[in-house]
């Protein structure tokens, strides 16, 4: 399977990244970025996926494998922005539209480690 999840461990999303940039990475080297990756936090193909080119670069991530990865991961959940039944704006009170348009990450079986690290 050539897709990822946001929380695949980083040993299967360095194979998959190495075969979808159509690389052969050796087991030596392929341990080595895992540790690199490992000793600076990074634990997911999310994470991996987050990097930017500088952090990349100061570990000695190639960039190609980073981008491979990052297309690689697919959103198993397509949640939308507003729920299917139709209800005026205006008959809502504003908590309860805050609640259909920002419903809890818990509510669709997310946790707070699926979101983005900002750098």
């Amino acid at each position: 399977n050539m897709a990822l999840r946001p929380d695949t461990d980083i040993e299967q999303a360095i194979r998959v990244g190495s075969d979808l940039a159509g690389r052969q990475i050796d087991a030596h080297v392929q341990h080595q970025l895992r540790e690199k990756l490992l000793d600076n936090w990074f634990s997911s193909a999310a994470d991996i996926a987050a990097m930017s080119e500088d952090e990349c670069v100061s570990i000695g991530f190639p960039l190609g494998l980073r981008n491979a990865i990052a297309n690689a991961i697919v959103d198993e959940v397509s949640v939308p922005l507003v729920a299917d039944d139709k209800v005026e704006a205006d008959d809502m009170e504003a908590d309860d539209m805050e609640a259909r348009v920002c419903p809890p990450l818990d509510r669709f079986g997310f946790s707070i480690s699926d979101v983005p690290k900002v750098v």
